[in-house]
């Protein structure tokens, strides 16, 4: 990061373009430790799908991820063989944990992709290569509603959300 540039602090997940009801509620925890932070995640989070952003003490997001539980997922950060890990590292930078119950396990994937690639959180982004190709993700027309990847926003589309990074993992 360049001198004088300034991370914006934290101000929520944008709007899903993919969830017709509207915008998920937010959840939180905060701790001032670890341990703080791991009981409420144990005690609040969910058994359920959705994403998750890791905030640090200046309330930037450092990390997205998804989870198709995740109570379980956020657990397991707290593990004490992640330590020297990358997740042990985010773990420690994070104070704040948020995070966004999807329907699916297939809508937080979805969900996950257009987070990171609208919000480039470090820890996502760091040290990845800028030599994959981008894609869109695409949902057909009836009769036979499916999703696609092309090379190119399809206007016939229903929707569409890109370009995301890495035609063979959007696959």
């Amino acid at each position: 990061m360049s001198v004088g540039l300034r991370k914006e602090s934290f101000a929520g997940f944008p709007v899903d373009p993919w969830m017709p009801g509207g915008a998920a509620e937010l959840e939180s925890v905060s701790g001032r430790s670890t341990q703080q932070l791991r009981d409420q995640v144990r005690t609040l989070a969910p058994k359920q799908s959705g994403v998750y952003g890791m905030l640090d003490d200046s309330n930037r997001l450092i990390y997205v991820g998804k989870s198709k539980s995740l109570r379980s997922r956020l657990i397991s950060y707290f593990m004490p063989t992640n330590e020297d890990e990358k997740s042990g590292r985010i773990v420690q930078s994070a104070q704040t944990i948020v995070w966004e119950r999807q329907p699916s396990e297939f809508a937080a994937l979805l969900r996950e992709q257009q987070l990171i690639r609208s919000l480039r959180p470090k820890f996502n982004v760091q040290g990845v290569p800028n030599r994959q190709k981008a894609v869109f993700l695409c949902l057909g027309r009836k009769p036979a509603e499916t999703f696609y990847v092309a090379r190119e926003a399809d206007p016939q589309a229903l929707a569409w959300e890109g370009p995301l990074i890495g035609a063979g993992r959007v696959r």
